[in-house]
């Protein structure tokens, strides 16, 4: 489970489209924020929107991480499985393991 906080881009009506626990994939869509009160589905999702329907992740160990810790774990070629015990993985939890394998090398 992961817990984000998000400073809105402008005032208005926040509509969900995700389920608490539901899983999503990274840069899917989970809400919107409208203008007006009523909720137009149309004026949200485009066809040319690849994130409105965006696959489901295949391991569920990815949803643990940020985006930012993913592409540092997947840059420097660790194997995600190690954080399989985290809650949630953050880059400084990478940097973290990246230390202490520096500091077991030397």
């Amino acid at each position: 489970m992961s817990v984000f906080e998000i400073e809105a881009p402008g005032a208005g009506f926040v509509f969900f489209l995700k389920a608490p626990r539901d899983q999503v994939a990274v840069g899917e869509r989970i809400a919107v924020i409208s203008p007006i009160r009523e909720f137009d589905k149309a004026r949200f999702f485009h066809a040319t929107d690849s994130r409105a329907h965006a696959p489901p992740v295949d391991n569920p160990i990815y949803a643990k991480f940020t985006a930012r810790a993913l592409g540092l774990a997947k840059d420097k070629g660790i194997d995600v499985e190690y954080f399989w015990d985290f809650d949630a993985v953050t880059s400084a939890d990478v940097e973290a393991y990246l230390s202490q394998a520096t500091s077991r090398a030397e």
